[in-house]
């Protein structure tokens, strides 16, 4: 699933963060709702000479492991735990809302992700998954409207844009998405102008030709970034979560 990480929409570490969740590492950036920028990790040993422990994300790589080993109930125990805690630190919402999508207890993740826009309105992560949840339960019409406010953002819009190709062309406004379809041809310099080609051509069922899009994709750009576009081709089924794997390593 493409859900982001980044607590501010003026964290310019976002790529950086947001990479580390796709390899299997769920961390989350500092927020200024939370000063110390520390939480205290159960299983880990202060010593305040190991550079690890100043690591403001440190606090979650327990969570982080129980989730990637699959003991999600575990793993939300212990993210509620930090939410408790500290029920200003956005990211520990952030990483809770991401365990409860884990678990399709997306109502529970909504509402993470809504606390968070009334600690910070800003916040672009909330917003960008609020329209996520959306997307993945096939709500396209609401989910577009989500992702269309954020096209703007300097950092994600262009993966706001083709999200919002995809709802147009899921919700059978085929004439809407085609006329996004060559806005994005236009561009051609955008991640979305191969993908919005392979997600046509797989809603057409040509997904041979399909591929040859992704396979151009994961040579043009990072895995951090084919990640994210290929989340949700990954959610309609069309490629298979081994493949997305692969192009992260």
């Amino acid at each position: 699933m493409g859900l982001l990480t980044l607590t501010s929409c003026k964290d310019r570490n976002a790529e950086e963060l947001n990479a580390k969740l796709a390899n299997g590492n769920l961390l989350s950036a500092p927020t200024t709702n939370s000063p110390s920028g520390n939480i205290s990790n159960p299983a880990a040993t202060a010593d305040s000479n190991d550079p690890d422990n100043n690591d403001p994300n440190n606090k979650f790589r327990e969570i982080q492991m129980l989730e990637k080993q699959g003991h999600f109930a575990s793993a939300l125990e212990k993210a509620t735990s930090v939410v408790q805690a500290e029920p200003k630190n956005v990211s520990a919402y952030i990483v809770r809302g991401h365990i409860y999508t884990e678990m399709n207890q997306l109502d529970q993740a909504g509402d993470d992700y809504r606390t968070i826009l009334q600690l910070d309105p800003n916040n672009f992560s909330a917003k960008f998954n609020l329209s996520e949840l959306k997307l993945i339960q096939k709500e396209y019409d609401d989910a577009r409207i989500g992702f269309l406010a954020l096209e703007s953002n300097p950092d994600w819009g262009d993966l706001a844009a083709y999200k919002v190709f995809v709802c147009d062309l899921f919700a059978g406004h085929e004439d809407v998405a085609k006329s996004e379809f060559d806005t994005f041809d236009k561009a051609k310099q955008n991640a979305s102008y191969y993908y919005s080609k392979a997600t046509w051509e797989f809603y057409h069922n040509r997904p041979l030709v399909a591929q040859t899009w992704i396979d151009a994709a994961a040579w043009m750009y990072p895995p951090k970034k084919v990640y994210f576009y290929s989340a949700t081709l990954i959610d309609f089924g069309y490629l298979k979560p081994t493949q997305q794997s692969d192009q992260l390593h």
